[in-house]
């Protein structure tokens, strides 16, 4: 088996936080770097600026979209004689457009949500030519390097500053890297001592020692960016650049003091102390503050606090099952909060709460695109009625869902086959092939959610939603529908019935596991 190896550069252009970091981990896994754009104008500019060997370019932006974005380029690209692919990645539902797409001058079309395949497929079409194949022995390392990094605990592979993939790859093994983190952990307090006394007597042959010394240890255990630093004033200090390295110290100080407090914390951990229930981000200071916390404790709740600065809270997630945001502050700030945190929601599966004012709830929640929030407490708090809530959510979070039924009408053998697959261990699945079968077996039994398909052969999804929701003894059964159905005059007439959800074929098992779980937990929270 054979690979390709790594080219230059690739932009990411998606006016979506979360898009955008979806796609640059899908391209990492490809072992691809990138550099990520949130509209039109920010896409041009670094085109001037910069080469890219692949362009992924959002249809859909405010201001300047896709395609107008895509005709500023090719006028770019036609004044430097050098033509870049470009792809178009968008929604679903124009999957029936593609040619117009091509026809427009995209390269080719990606479909949210991306599909690691069809990307790979992609990049394998429009980057690579034989000459970029790589021996089997590339592949061999990577898998070991993916291996061992399934080995490191979270908080060792989530340490702000540091890519333990890049770690790995020196130190080979888990147990070495982990020893080599400790190593440099325990040395940062004198070495610093040092590079501050060199700072002070001006001695910059000294200077430079050390200098070379943190570039290669910080490089070992994947310190990237202050190996760069280090570097880079080495360089300085080799060229006789005293003021340059003497004016340059104190940051390299404070990025390499910065690191000791967070090595300590994710190299020893508490042992046998059961983690948080509740991680309680503090953007406001106040007697809100420590109102909530006791509430909390007084629910019998254990709280994590800390301030809403990213490479605080990332230590402190653990494994809290909630997390209770206050938001405060400038806008930008509270936007880099939510975007993080709405990112852990979907990958962890952790539940999101907001408390505070009013004004600063409503402008966390402009980020909240996926409504991935599953309360809002705003001021003045009931912190009683909110520990109480939160008390119930983590008692849920923490039982099994194999008690809930999923009643799954779908009359593909092999679709029901596959869905029962992949839910089975999470929920007990029954399934019906047909509108009539459906009817028959609500008449015996309510399941706790219906994943209803479009077409069936008797009565078609709409006709069987609308017979369930006129039975007294059924209409509060929630319905889901799953289905390849997209065309507008389908959607609009289910829409009509107000269905609990809509998802359209395909779709990943991830995607459909974190739909049901958000959808069960929003029923079970709004219950409260």
């Amino acid at each position: 088996m054979q690979s390709r190896k790594h080219y230059q550069r690739v932009l990411i252009v998606d006016d979506m936080a979360i898009n955008r970091l979806i796609l640059a981990s899908l391209l990492a896994s490809n072992g691809i770097d990138s550099d990520l754009a949130e509209s039109g104008e920010e896409c041009l500019k670094l085109c001037e600026e910069r080469d890219y060997d692949l362009i992924l370019l959002d249809h859909r932006m405010p201001q300047i979209d896709g395609v107008e974005t895509l005709i500023r380029l090719k006028k770019l690209f036609l004044g430097r004689g050098k033509e870049i692919p470009v792809v178009c990645h968008t929604t679903e539902e124009a999957r029936n457009n593609v040619s117009l797409y091509k026809a427009a001058g995209f390269a080719d079309v990606l479909f949210k949500p991306i599909q690691p395949q069809e990307l790979s497929d992609i990049l394998i079409s429009l980057l690579y030519t034989e000459k970029d194949l790589i021996s089997d022995h590339d592949l061999i390392k990577k898998k070991h390097i993916t291996e061992e990094l399934d080995k490191l605990p979270e908080a060792v592979r989530r340490i702000p500053g540091i890519d333990p993939i890049s770690g790995i790859s020196y130190c080979e093994t888990a147990e070495d890297y982990i020893e080599a983190l400790e190593i440099f952990a325990s040395s940062i307090s004198g070495k610093s001592e040092e590079i501050r006394r060199f700072l002070e007597e001006r001695d910059l042959t000294m200077m430079a020692a050390r200098l070379h010394s943190l570039k290669s240890t910080a490089k070992l255990i994947g310190a990237k960016e202050l190996s760069d630093l280090a570097a880079h004033f080495e360089l300085a200090a080799k060229d006789g650049e005293g003021s340059l390295v003497f004016e340059g110290a104190p940051s390299i100080l404070s990025m390499y003091c910065g690191l000791e407090p967070l090595l300590k914390k994710a190299l020893s951990p508490e042992t046998g102390k059961k983690p948080a229930d509740v991680l309680f981000i503090e953007g406001a200071k106040g007697f809100l503050n420590q109102a909530v916390v006791g509430s909390l404790v007084n629910a019998g709740l254990s709280v994590t606090r800390t301030r809403d600065v990213l490479n605080e809270i990332s230590p402190r997630l653990g494994d809290s099952d909630v997390i209770v945001y206050y938001p405060n502050g400038s806008a930008s700030q509270i936007e880099i909060i939510m975007d993080y945190l709405l990112e852990v929601t979907a990958n962890e599966h952790k539940s999101l709460c907001l408390i505070g004012e009013e004004r600063y709830i409503n402008k966390a929640k402009e980020y909240d695109r996926d409504n991935r929030v599953y309360a809002i407490y705003p001021r003045p708090v009931n912190t009683v009625k909110l520990a109480d809530d939160i008390r119930h959510l983590v008692q849920y979070r923490q039982r099994s869902d194999t008690n809930r039924t999923i009643l799954i009408v779908d009359d593909d053998p092999d679709f029901l086959s596959i869905v029962r697959g992949w839910l089975k261990a999470e929920y007990l699945i029954d399934a019906a092939s047909s509108g009539e079968e459906t009817l028959s077996y609500l008449s015996r039994k309510h399941p706790d959610l219906i994943l209803m398909d479009y077409d069936l052969p008797d009565m078609d999804g709409y006709e069987t939603m609308e017979k369930i929701r006129r039975s007294l003894s059924t209409a509060a059964v929630p319905i889901i529908f799953l289905t390849g159905k997209s065309d507008r005059n389908s959607v609009m007439r289910i829409l009509k019935r107000k269905p609990d959800g809509y998802l359209l074929k395909p779709m990943t098992k991830e995607h459909l596991l974190d739909t049901l779980e958000r959808f069960f937990e929003q029923n079970y929270y709004a219950g409260l």
